[in-house]
């Protein structure tokens, strides 16, 4: 094997690279005017000097799939306990596909297992990158779930389901089995509103737990709003301070517009001395393209340093076992609007730390009774931190704020991109190892 696996981040359950994805023999596509060839673009690669391409062209829009077969996978060992299944691809034109489906058999042909990676999921919709991971309890089958104990899956399929005839091409770099790692939960509190000043910060206070605290910066002061003097006392006690648009990308006249949103609102903070969660940001409404596909906002979020963004596509985790790439700029959430109970956030908790996923919860305004909309009950806040707390003492969970999560994970060598952001296609996506 001529490739070495990728570091890994916050790894419990260190996996094994199954499949190099270097040589072309070793698998079979199947799909009508489909073909497999070796790329040796640097632009499409992230370890070793070669991966797969795939060129799915259906060549009509009738149902077909594209498949590429790895013969002789026995992916059971690694699923035993804990362990994912994942792999690294490249997605040129995520709009020309319905989902990445992971298809295992016991017999090739029948007793067939499987999940999708779905891209009408708002979290998914980006080109580049993608970390294509699943978990055992997220495998189902035709007649159920397997008995990963005593089934045998000796074939996996990667399945590319195309929505249009329209030719579109993806680059599979490594494939991962086995793994597992620690799960963390990132606290948000947007706009600044100050009731979670009054209620929600004496609730954290009182369990050691940090948030981070997405700032608009026309907003402070004003009526229902934190005042600086509570920015500062929050940025004291260890709290981030990220950057919050303050209007809807897609609401700005032009990209000048953008550009200078998001830098008054980064300004905001820097000016003040505010620099731990400056260079984390968080998408007015969770919009994050002007249409399907463009890549402006990305840009111009790259050009500001900017390290990671949150969206409020909900409710998903999102894993980052052997790096995060692209992914970290479109970060999902597992709640925290009156319509998500504490005991369904709870149980949205349990479920991303089975799978060694990364989850962020986001709060607005706390109210003592009778939430709608965006605003949350002081009661189901206290449900869902004392849960946190109670697995954080448990050992199974950690809480960080946005800088020390993403810190930590620089610091134990996983690959997140190449300069600034490493997004766009050519552009800082082969980094391999390195993180700004």
């Amino acid at each position: 094997m001529s490739k070495s696996p990728l570091p890994g981040f916050y790894l419990t359950e260190p996996g094994v690279l199954s499949s190099p994805y270097d040589d072309t023999a070793l698998y079979t596509l199947v799909g009508n005017n489909s073909s497999i060839e070796l790329n040796t673009d640097p632009a499409f690669i992230l370890t070793g000097d070669k991966s797969i391409k795939i060129t799915c062209n259906r060549g009509s829009a009738a149902p077909s799939n594209l498949r590429t077969k790895e013969a002789g996978a026995t992916i059971t060992p690694y699923l035993n306990t804990r362990g994912r299944l994942g792999w690294w691809i490249y997605v040129t034109d995520y709009t020309k596909l319905t989902s990445i489906e992971l298809d295992a058999y016991s017999t090739y042909g029948t007793a067939r297992y499987f999940q999708g990676y779905p891209f009408a999921d708002g979290d998914k919709q980006y080109n580049g990158w993608h970390w294509v991971s699943l978990g055992r309890n997220q495998i189902t089958g035709v007649g159920g779930s397997p008995d990963w104990d005593t089934t045998p899956i000796v074939v996996i399929e990667l399945r590319f389901n195309q929505n249009s005839a329209t030719q579109t091409v993806c680059y599979i770099d490594t494939g991962y089995q086995g793994f597992h790692a620690r799960p963390k939960c990132l606290i948000y509190a947007d706009d600044g509103y100050s009731s979670f000043y009054t209620l929600g910060v004496p609730l954290l206070a009182a369990r050691g737990l940090k948030a981070n605290f997405a700032i608009i910066g026309s907003l402070i002061g004003a009526d229902t709003y934190m005042t600086e003097a509570n920015l500062e006392a929050l940025y004291a006690a260890g709290h981030d301070l990220c950057v919050h648009g303050a209007t809807q990308m897609t609401s700005l006249a032009d990209e000048a517009a953008r550009a200078a949103d998001i830098a008054a609102n980064q300004d905001f903070l820097t000016t003040r001395g505010f620099l731990r969660g400056a260079r984390h940001y968080v998408y007015p409404n969770g919009v994050y393209q002007l249409s399907a596909g463009d890549e402006q906002i990305f840009n111009l979020l790259a050009a500001r340093g900017f390290k990671t963004s949150r969206g409020t596509v909900s409710p998903r985790t999102f894993n980052s076992a052997y790096g995060l790439q692209r992914r970290r700029m479109v970060m999902p959430i597992i709640g925290g609007l009156a319509t998500d109970s504490a005991s369904a956030i709870l149980t949205r908790v349990d479920d991303a730390i089975a799978r060694g996923d990364n989850m962020a919860l986001m709060f607005h305004r706390i109210v003592a009774s009778g939430a709608t909309g965006i605003e949350y009950n002081t009661a189901d806040l206290t449900t869902v931190l004392d849960g946190l707390q109670t697995r954080v003492n448990a050992g199974t969970l950690d809480v960080r704020t946005v800088s020390q999560w993403y810190e930590g994970a620089v610091r134990v060598g996983g690959v997140v991109g190449g300069p600034a952001l490493g997004c766009g296609v050519g552009v800082g996506v082969g980094v391999k190892v390195g993180i700004q």
